[in-house]
């Protein structure tokens, strides 16, 4: 089991569509997919965001990621998707 945690640093009006983009196209495409848990969390005063997901395997990772470029290219509209101040993989050791 391993967690990605992907970290965004933007403006008002970025972090909004940033926002759009978890709820319309990333959370619909990874609802629902074996092994695969999500959370989101936004600071708007901060100006700070957090995608964390852990996967049960490579294999959900995978399946996952592959759903969110499939739902990216379905959409064809161009809309701007922040670029992440930073991305980490941690592996799991525990959790309550």
């Amino acid at each position: 089991m391993f967690a990605t945690v992907i970290a965004f640093e933007e403006e008002p009006k970025v972090q909004e569509q940033g926002i759009e983009h978890v709820l319309e196209e990333v959370i619909p495409a990874v609802q629902g997919q074996p092994g695969v848990r999500g959370w989101w969390l936004v600071d708007r005063e901060g100006g700070r965001r957090l995608s964390v997901m852990v996967f049960d395997d490579q294999a959900a990772y995978d399946a996952a990621m592959g759903a969110i470029s499939e739902r990216r290219a379905a959409s064809g509209d161009g809309r701007p998707r922040p670029k992440p101040s930073s991305v980490s993989r941690y592996d799991v050791y525990g959790s309550a």
